[in-house]
């Protein structure tokens, strides 16, 4: 990135998945944030996720409750690197503070509903320090794209519960090609982190940016082939709205 300041830049996240039996799983949000130079690192502020669509209707009911909770704490402004790398929260303290005084309403109203609980629980435990909630940030594939790294010779992508709930499928990406305007990676490695099934696998990675080095696009098809059940693909679109 070599963007100086800006004012707030919007993306459409979409991530598809296509099971082995030919259904999909849909979800879409609109991501905002700006960003500011402050010497040799840039400060990102995010200023949360809206219009969340599940299989294209509005998140509702619990689903719509637990969403809240990430929510609560935004806006979230980080310290990233030149190079990409997410360094720092900025006043991590208040950004807990603010997010347990949420948490404690949200309880609250709706009389300390086991789900609700439960989740409520979930960020706890994501909160406990300024370097785990980095940790997860990192691996959130929002963040993760948004940041991709593109003068690493190789770099690692773990696909959360997929193929299916509770695995992983981690990608190892080559250094990249230059084609048509956009970096192109390859994988050269798949790894199963979770059914032990994962027969062979594929990714590739297309990103576009800006005259500043921001994303203008980017695009990721992963594919993955489990013993006895089929082929799973994800697909994950990021794009910048022009207002």
């Amino acid at each position: 990135m070599n963007q100086t300041d800006s004012a707030l830049i919007k993306y459409e996240f979409t991530s598809l998945v296509t099971f082995a039996n030919g259904k999909h799983s849909q979800l879409k949000k609109i991501e905002s944030l700006s960003v500011n130079k402050k010497g040799n690192y840039y400060i990102c502020t995010f200023e949360g996720s809206c219009e969340e669509a599940l299989q294209n209707e509005p998140i509702s009911g619990i689903n719509e409750v637990v969403l809240l909770f990430g929510k609560a704490l935004y806006p979230l402004s980080i310290k990233v690197t030149t190079d990409g790398n997410l360094e720092e929260i900025v006043d991590f303290p208040m950004v807990k503070e603010r997010w347990m005084k949420k948490r404690d309403e949200l309880v609250a109203k709706y009389d300390n509903n086991y789900y609700i609980n439960k989740e409520a629980e979930s960020y706890a435990l994501g909160l406990k320090s300024e370097e785990t909630l980095l940790s997860i940030l990192k691996e959130n594939m929002f963040y993760k794209l948004l940041f991709w790294q593109v003068d690493k010779d190789e770099q690692t992508l773990e696909i959360r519960d997929f193929p299916s709930y509770a695995r992983s499928a981690v990608f190892s990406f080559r250094r990249p090609k230059k084609e048509n305007g956009s970096w192109v990676f390859d994988t050269f490695d798949v790894r199963d982190e979770g059914s032990g099934h994962i027969l062979s696998g594929r990714s590739t990675l297309s990103c576009i940016y800006d005259d500043n080095g921001l994303p203008e696009s980017v695009k990721l098809k992963s594919m993955v082939e489990e013993e006895k059940i089929g082929y799973f693909t994800k697909e994950i679109a990021i794009k910048k709205i022009e207002e």
